[in-house]
């Protein structure tokens, strides 16, 4: 990595007639060029963003990825008029800097190819004004340019873009000298852009209360905070005005014949969520550049997808490289959507199953493996006995597992991934009782393994942990993870049905297994828990190594109690930072009180409440039924086919905190003799009811008793 200027001797001519003296180029170069200078990639830099693309873009840029130093020589300048570092003195007008174009910068570009003796750029790649450098590049130069990849980008800035930008001026403007200010209003309109209501209302998510700023103020102010710490309101100024002159038609007698003029193997990719440069603008590039290719990537964030989603654009970026002489990269895509092996149509089998049928994509199902081939099923495939499949143990590239014996998921798992093929699993226990091993054999077999099902059903939580959230910054994850759990308490509380009469419904709608113990004994969302300890914390931990008590217990007197004081019953789920590198993790019955976020969560609803250092989220979807767990499923095969992988770390450091005290409620059921608690727990006695607290590793002692007769509930108030 070198860091260094171009000093420009000459003058640099703008278009505006204006021109630049003593040019100081900023820009930063990774690996060494080739005896035949062949394996330069140049990358041009979005808007706020400097010439260290391993900073910004580190999912593609750096060792081991896709632009690798050691294999590249890889090239970013920073664009004029940024504040990391390029400087230049103005002639003719010290105070007003005038239009510098998008052309402007090219030409500066030009003179350090040339600097730096480059003769030919191999690969020229940028994402949003990134994008127009490498698009207005490969017009200017367009010989020295063998492949030219275009990200959330444009042909010309649109009135909407444009818009966006000078509202965020004016907002600067308006502040007067407190430029620090206008920026960070200006941030905040920009982000509406960048972002979209769907990853807002998922990730901002929250109630109004008074005295209180809600989620949505303090992640905008947030955000304006970060970028006044590292950016300058001038720059973002004239940056801001180098992409409204952004329009490779301007003098060349329109769009289509400028676009004419690009010679490079050319790939667009267009992020499907994207408000600032939509779909139909990358649509078009790719259908005006001769040899060029076209691929749309499914994404929550909108235009920072182009940011986020790096391991998709890897995917279609590797694609590209070894089909760029055989059409699109959307045919390319469509092609390694490979035969699959179904294992399981049960409830979640069947939904997935369901609705990759009614999916428009290429995916096939090779083979559907069943434990009753005879029995008679909706479906197109013909079945395989599991049996028969284990006499030839024959796997397509692709296995989707969905069954309900747990042994016979790891051995399929173990199978599949010592084969180095994908997987995609709704397993939870399978994973949960055997996630070290089964780590060891993803990274082992470089094999992809994706389990999204098995813990939120439609709530992406491991998706949002690995390429949102910082595993550094997260210091609780809480939330309702059984649905069906919470469909039983919803039903006795809101419809007045017994624990039996609310239980039986939720089997008879889907909502939980003819032997509900696993959901409403709480070893359901204990699995959930401990495979969310590893994505949020690191943290390696087994099923026996954390205390889970259930619900089967709950009587109209417990439901009672809690309408008495206002508050309601909720399975919970926590997993704690504690001090030092300890993980509290447990999963329990709960008083939840009026401004907890997870009292209004109904019926079969789950939620995820993940406090952030920097602010909270809270993550909102259904949690039990054939759809909502096949839909998971389905994007995971999704995502497998994009190349996507969990990017989690483990931790040997942290560990489980059994010191951690917890306040709880406790009634006998039927007499059951109390506990024999030694002198640890604070006992306070009110005849059938007892007020305790008690060490978490000392209750996890007694967890077998508790299940058996009692039922327990941990309040979280300070006073009972």
């Amino acid at each position: 990595m070198h860091d260094d200027f171009l000093e420009f001797a000459e003058p640099l001519q703008l278009e505006s007639g204006s021109s630049v003296s003593n040019l100081k180029l900023a820009y930063r170069t990774y690996g060494k060029l080739n005896a035949d200078k062949s394996n330069v990639v140049w990358v041009c830099h979005a808007l706020t963003a400097n010439a260290n693309p391993d900073e910004w873009w580190p999912g593609l840029v750096g060792q081991g990825k896709l632009f690798d130093p050691s294999k590249h020589f890889i090239v970013c300048a920073n664009l004029l008029g940024s504040p990391y570092g390029t400087s230049f003195d103005l002639q003719g007008n010290n105070y007003s800097i005038p239009t510098i174009t998008i052309r402007d910068n090219v030409h500066a570009f030009a003179k350090l190819r040339k600097h730096l003796g480059i003769t030919r750029i191999n690969t020229l790649i940028g994402g949003s004004i990134g994008g127009h450098q490498a698009l207005e590049w490969a017009i200017i130069e367009p010989n020295i340019i063998e492949y030219l990849i275009l990200i959330a980008t444009s042909a010309k800035l649109s009135p909407w873009a444009a818009a966006f930008n000078e509202t965020q001026r004016l907002a600067i403007e308006a502040s007067g000298k407190d430029t620090e200010s206008g920026l960070k209003v200006a941030r905040a309109i920009a982000l509406l852009s960048y972002r979209n209501s769907e990853i807002y209302n998922k990730t901002q998510s929250d109630d109004f209360e008074f005295n209180k700023e809600r989620l949505a103020q303090t992640y905008q102010a947030y955000q304006g905070e970060k970028l006044v710490k590292r950016f300058d309101a001038r720059s973002y100024q004239t940056i801001t005005k180098t992409m409204d002159s952004h329009d490779v038609g301007r003098e060349r007698s329109g769009t289509s014949n400028a676009l004419k003029k690009v010679k490079a193997k050319t790939l667009v990719v267009a992020i499907d969520s994207d408000l600032l440069f939509q779909v139909e603008e990358s649509q078009y590039l790719a259908n005006s550049i001769s040899n060029a290719s076209f691929a749309n990537i499914s994404s929550e964030f909108g235009h920072d997808g182009f940011l986020v989603e790096s391991k998709a654009i890897t995917h279609v970026i590797e694609n590209f490289y070894k089909h760029d002489s055989k059409g699109s990269v959307e045919h390319v895509i469509n092609s390694v959507y490979e035969n699959i092996s179904l294992f399981g149509l049960g409830c979640v089998g069947s939904g997935f199953h369901k609705l990759l049928s009614e999916s428009s994509s290429d995916t096939n199902i090779d083979s559907v493996i069943v434990k009753n081939s005879n029995k008679v099923r909706n479906v197109s495939e013909r079945t395989i006995d599991f049996t028969q499949w284990q006499q030839h143990k024959r796997l397509s590239s692709i296995v989707v597992e969905c069954i309900n014996d747990d042994q016979e998921a790891l051995d399929i798992a173990r199978e599949t991934l010592s084969e180095g093929k994908s997987l995609v699993s709704a397993s939870k226990k399978m994973i949960a009782e055997n996630l070290s091993q089964l780590v060891e054999l993803e990274k082992s077999n470089e094999a992809s393994f994706l389990y999204e099902a098995a813990v939120a059903a439609s709530i992406p939580i491991l998706r949002l942990l690995n390429d949102y959230h910082e595993i550094e910054t997260v210091q609780s994850i809480r939330g309702i993870l059984n649905g069906s759990s919470n469909y039983i308490l919803c039903s006795m509380e809101f419809e007045d049905k017994t624990y039996q009469a609310a239980l039986d419904t939720a089997i008879s709608k889907g909502f939980a297994e003819s032997d509900p113990t696993s959901d409403v004994g709480g070893y359901d969302a204990k699995y959930k828990a401990i495979i969310l300890a590893l994505h949020g914390f690191g943290l390696l931990s087994s099923p026996d190594e954390l205390l889970n008590l259930g619900i089967q217990n709950i009587d109209k007197i417990d439901i009672s109690f809690a309408n008495e004081n206002n508050w309601r019953i909720k399975q919970v789920a926590s997993i704690v930072k504690n001090k030092g590198n300890l993980i509290g993790a447990f999963v329990l019955p709960e008083f939840i009180t009026t401004n907890d976020p997870l009292y209004d969560i109904h019926y079969e609803n789950n939620a995820i409440q993940l406090e952030d250092k920097n602010q909270p989220f809270l993550y909102k979807g259904k949690g039990a039924g054939d759809i909502a767990t096949g839909m998971a499923v389905l994007s995971d095969l999704q995502s497998i086919n994009h190349g996507y992988k969990y990017d989690y770390k483990v931790n040997d450091s942290l560990s489980l905190d059994y010191t951690q005290v917890i306040k709880l409620y406790i009634r006998r059921v039927k007499n059951t003799p109390w506990p024999d608690w030694n002198e640890q727990v604070i006992i306070r006695d009110l005849g059938e009811v007892r007020y305790i607290e008690i060490p978490l590793g000392y209750l996890l002692e007694s967890q077998q008793d508790l299940s058996n007769g009692f039922f327990v509930a941990r309040f979280k108030e300070n006073d009972v």
